[in-house]
């Protein structure tokens, strides 16, 4: 069954999806995905894939199926070889929209959900501290592309630092991956910084929403505007908890999400920093 998404949420883009072929299971494969994301109304969707390039995924996908745009990027994990400048420069001609540094092959990935040692997984530092150089080229030949450079699993630590010498290349895109997640959690003070360089955040639901446990209660893309009734998009959970929330404050809710009246969707984070989730504002499509 399709769920149409919210007047104020049509034209959105999603820029984080995961779908089929993949080694986890996922829900869709890319075409079944792009169907129902068209039908739901949304504008545009950027894939993305643990295990290398989803650029030639979405261009094929594009073609074949109407009334929607899909994207891709590549994730720098062990399966392309981690730090590879070249399969970087081969992404960002066939297209790519997002180059993410490393996720379950990071070593604070790693650290968090293995326990292995620090000598494995992938880290931005070199045995100096100072930003590696394969790293430095990486970010060098996305400099003057519209491609947007995510931080992946990286620690607060490396992210920031990424995002500062990216700054000084003269990158301006810059997307921080799961800033309330445990394994990459980002202090107020070091999202309000990073802001200042022109940082956006991707909160990551449901650890947000275990932060602010009041908003248990709360479907995160409606539950700003308050309807009267639930919408007829709403899942069955999602009035059970429409209706136990009836006499709770609005205002709670409007720390984690937020629909401008523009039909624009954006995000808050803890810091009040807010991430948009449109093709207008984020004009690399």
């Amino acid at each position: 069954m399709t769920h149409h998404l919210p007047e104020h949420l049509m034209g959105a883009a999603d820029l984080h999806v995961h779908s089929a072929p993949d080694i986890a299971e996922r829900r869709y494969d890319d075409l079944d995905l792009a169907r129902e994301a068209a039908r739901s109304g949304l504008s545009a969707l950027l894939l993305k894939s643990h295990q290398g390039s989803t650029v030639e995924r979405a261009y094929l996908v594009s073609r074949m199926v109407p009334g929607i745009r899909l994207f891709g990027g590549l994730v720098l994990n062990d399966p392309v070889g981690g730090f590879n400048v070249a399969a970087v420069r081969v992404a960002l001609q066939l297209g790519a929209r997002e180059i993410w540094m490393p996720t379950k092959s990071a070593r604070n990935h790693l650290l968090h959900h293995h326990g292995e040692d620090a000598s494995s997984g992938l880290t931005i530092f070199d045995s100096s501290g100072a930003i590696r150089a394969d790293v430095a080229q990486i970010l060098s030949a996305m400099v003057g592309s519209e491609c947007i450079l995510a931080t992946g699993h990286l620690s607060p630590e490396e992210g920031s630092a990424l995002i500062r010498f990216g700054h000084s290349l003269g990158l301006r895109r810059f997307l921080v991956t799961h800033p309330e997640w445990s394994v990459t959690f980002y202090s107020e003070s070091l999202q309000r910084e990073l802001a200042a360089l022109g940082a956006m955040f991707e909160p990551r639901t449901a650890a947000a929403i275990r932060r602010w446990r009041p908003l248990r209660t709360r479907s995160r893309m409606w539950a700003s505007t308050r309807p009267s009734s639930p919408p007829t998009w709403a899942s069955p959970t999602h009035r059970r908890r429409w209706r136990a929330s009836s006499s709770m404050p609005n205002t709670s809710a409007r720390r984690v999400s937020r629909a401008s009246r523009s039909g624009r969707w954006r995000s808050k984070t803890r810091c009040g920093c807010w991430v948009w989730s449109t093709l207008e504002d984020w004009r690399p499509f």
